[in-house]
């Protein structure tokens, strides 16, 4: 551990003063309540048990995306789906934001 009195091991490095910067410690400690955000998260009653309403959205996205994939297999369109891990990731997100929209848009 370093002695806080001890000389400066290089030459031209100052000692850092902590104390000049306490007014902008200050000035963002109380801008927090102001940016916090939601007031309250969506949520859904599951037995009870309440999940946030982005975990539901994606799990749905995520199933759904598997049968879309079993539908491509089904008609034959999955050997031309061309950069599979680009576009079942982006058919997910797609899925996952559609789900957020139709259900949870108040």
């Amino acid at each position: 551990m370093l002695n806080a009195n001890a000389p400066a091991l290089r030459r031209g490095r100052q000692r850092i003063d902590y104390a000049r910067g306490s007014g902008v410690r200050g000035a963002a400690v109380a801008i927090l309540p102001l940016v916090a955000g939601c007031g309250v998260a969506p949520s859904v009653s599951i037995f009870g048990s309440f999940f946030p309403a982005w975990l539901i959205c994606i799990v749905v996205g995520v199933v759904l995306t598997i049968l879309t994939r079993q539908i491509f297999v089904a008609t034959k369109i999955a050997p031309h789906i061309s950069p599979a891990p680009i576009v079942y990731p982006c058919l997910a997100a797609a899925w996952i934001f559609a789900t957020w929209l139709l259900v949870f848009q108040s």
